[in-house]
């Protein structure tokens, strides 16, 4: 049987007429010369068996072939209607051999590699060499045997970390590199990686994982998620156990995804009878923890207050650093805060993530993605640890997304779709080239492969643009690079050039009114009732505060004693009881969660901000301040001397109390005047003078 690669070969041949060196086709495919030579000799088999002329070889070192224009047409017919085996890419080889080394228990010969991936040993030990400049990161080393083969050596948390690293949904990979998602894919899967597991079980898993948490995975993260799934029952089945420390269990068993982790593991435990150690479902919750962006948009969620003042702080020192040529906008917020919260957990926990755009961001966004470093030092500072490029890269990117954005000319005219098998920040960085190299270009949607035809029906798109290939369409379509290259930008001005009038009926004025339209049914408009209303009232219906609105007297507490981390939380609770801003069940929450939550509520050096969901007492939007004489311990190693008692209402209305906090917490000296005053006429004008 022809292979994908093999095919090629011979359509280069009978298309060109050319002489091609060996050497040049392996260059081309990067494998190694005898590979290609294993291509010939399918390629000789072929023709042999439909009796065509064979394969002509000028030198020992070159390939040519010529033919009848009779025989041309019969061949070519021939290919078009013949079956091949899909041939992988070298990304795709090494990720392949990864997964097979994790998921065998035991040696694996270079024959059977050889064999699987359809190259040379040459080219499976290159593919080698490049797999062993990975894992000394993980600590893991790649134990090679005379007459035996090759295995991962290491322990099993670090084995589980590389898995982690391979299979992780990574927020905004759009790699050029994609699987084909199709028969062969599956069979490899299924057949050669996991035989011994029930991919359908895994499905079951993955679905019940997407429910619970309320996220659409899209295609390549789809298959991620399913690939770590069969990793971590494989690794369970050959008796290889993870084991976490005390910290890190009592940080997880509280949260949601544990809860779901126990789902997913209960249907493999159904399935296969074994047993189950809860270190192994705390580690699948920390997979869903770190792999996931939370679906904020849906709702409010616990600890959101904290992460939307780090994206915030975030925010300010790129503007600064930029010398405000960032313009800060809602879009650029809200792709912070959903990509923060787990990358702050993967961070926290030092779980690793692909990147596969870091380089080509780099040599794009060279300024961007140094600031960005710089700007995280204060990310890196609240969680403990050092950021990895990797990660620094994908927050760079919602940046230079943002800076394309603060750029781009006014109104699009051709609606467009984009497609995307991953990620939505690099899809935002997609857009927003797209929009700044063409003005006239309006983005409807960004949607996964298996969304396409629903999307082409309720949108009716001008035109598609997809960072993968796809099959036919009924309406035009181009592949384009998620950095838009120049030759992607030519295809686009091509592409624009051939749709006729007809078919582009979005006018310059219909997309100002339409956009005018949009902006009004979100902006609020004064009702004659609003003359009934107190001033805080017609606040929180417009959704407007300031921090000043909040810290009162009333709500202001210096110099308090308390005993310890509870008691001082109940006495910061005081002032919201009194007004019926909160109820007991509230502060008990708040409790609750920071003990779920460890360090993450201390927002700033000795400054906690305490907090839970709203439906769990909130009455109205309130906030308390207070100091205590000494310092009390929130979690192991954590301890705050200030405290922000905080009750939200919904996702929106405190993002300008959280502005005027951060411009708070970042000025030390009248933090270290607060900590030391009691009056609270000192605290009050400090806060009132707040410049944002």
């Amino acid at each position: 049987m022809l292979t994908e690669r093999s095919l090629y070969i011979l359509q280069k041949l009978i298309y060109t007429g050319k002489v091609y060196k060996i050497s040049a086709f392996a260059h081309h495919f990067d494998v190694s010369v005898r590979s290609i030579q294993y291509d010939l000799n399918r390629i000789s088999d072929f023709l042999a068996d439909y009796s065509f002329p064979a394969l002509e070889r000028p030198t020992g070192s070159s390939i040519s072939y010529h033919l009848e224009a009779s025989q041309e047409e019969r061949l070519l017919e021939l290919l078009r209607n013949t079956t091949y085996q899909i041939i992988l890419s070298p990304h795709q080889r090494q990720l392949f051999l990864l997964l097979r080394l994790l998921s065998h228990d035991g040696f694996v010969t270079m024959d059977y590699l050889s064999q699987q991936l359809l190259v040379s040993r040459a080219t499976v030990l290159t593919d080698l060499d490049k797999i062993r400049s990975l894992l000394p990161a993980f600590e893991i080393v790649l134990d090679s045997r005379t007459r035996r083969g090759i295995r991962l050596s290491a322990k099993e948390r670090n084995l589980r970390e590389l898995a982690i690293s391979l299979t992780v949904p990574s927020p905004n990979d759009t790699s050029s590199e994609e699987f084909s998602y199709d028969a062969y894919w599956e069979s490899l899967i299924q057949k050669t990686l996991f035989p011994d597991i029930d991919m359908n079980v895994i499905e079951q898993a993955t679905i019940l994982a997407e429910s619970s948490l309320h996220i659409n995975l899209k295609d390549k993260a789809f298959m991620d998620f399913r690939l770590y799934l069969a990793l971590t029952v494989q690794r369970i089945l050959n008796r290889h156990w993870i084991k976490l420390g005390p910290a890190e269990q009592e940080n997880i068993i509280y949260t949601q995804e544990y809860s779901i982790a126990c789902k997913m593991m209960n249907l493999f435990k159904s399935r296969y009878d074994f047993f189950i150690p809860q270190d192994e479902i705390a580690f699948v919750a920390m997979y869903l923890l770190g792999g996931r962006a939370t679906d904020y948009t849906s709702s409010y969620n616990v600890g959101l207050p904290v992460v939307q003042l780090l994206a915030l702080n975030l925010i300010q020192k790129m503007q600064t650093l930029l010398l405000n040529r960032l313009i800060y906008d809602e879009i650029l917020l809200e792709g912070l805060i959903n990509h923060l919260r787990p990358a702050l957990f993967r961070i926290r926990y030092g779980l690793s993530i692909r990147n596969s755009h870091l380089d080509e961001l780099k040599r794009s966004y060279p300024d961007i993605f140094h600031m960005t470093k710089f700007a995280c030092t204060l990310l890196e500072t609240y969680c403990g640890k050092a950021i990895s490029d990797e990660e620094i890269g994908y927050i760079a990117l919602h940046f230079a997304a943002a800076f394309e954005r603060s750029h781009e000319p006014l109104p699009r005219i051709f609606r467009a779709l984009i497609v995307c098998s991953s990620g939505m920040g690099s899809s935002m960085l997609l857009a927003s080239r797209i929009k700044n190299v063409f003005p006239m270009i309006q983005i409807i949607d960004v949607v996964a492969f298996c969304k396409l035809d629903e999307a082409i029906s309720l949108r009716q798109p001008d035109f598609i643009l997809s960072t993968l290939q796809l099959t036919p369409t009924p309406i035009p379509q181009v592949t384009v690079h998620v950095f838009l290259s120049q030759e992607d930008q030519m295809n686009i001005q091509q592409l624009l050039l051939n749709i006729p009038l007809s078919q582009n009926p979005t006018s310059l004025k219909q997309h100002t009114e339409d956009s005018a339209s949009s902006f009004a049914h979100q902006t609020y408009v004064a009702s004659p009732q609003d003359g009934l209303l107190s001033e805080f009232e017609k606040k929180q219906k417009r959704g407007f505060f300031m921090l000043k609105d909040l810290i009162t007297k009333e709500t202001l507490q210096l110099k308090i004693d308390a005993s310890d981390w509870k008691d001082a939380l109940q006495k910061s609770a005081i002032p919201l009881l009194r007004h019926g801003d909160i109820t007991e069940e509230y502060v008990t929450a708040a409790f609750e969660t920071s003990q779920a939550m460890g360090g993450y509520i201390v927002i700033a050096p000795m400054v906690a901000m305490p907090h839970a969901r709203p439906e769990s007492g909130v009455n109205r939007l309130c906030m308390s301040f207070t100091t205590l004489t000494r310092p009390v311990e929130v979690v192991s190693g954590k301890f705050v001397d200030i405290i922000l008692l905080f009750g939200a209402i919904d996702r929106y209305s405190h993002t300008d109390i959280l502005k005027d906090l951060m411009q708070l917490l970042i000025d030390t000296k009248a933090i270290d005047v607060i900590r030391n005053t009691n009056q609270k006429e000192v605290v009050l004008e400090i806060i009132k003078n707040i410049k944002r």
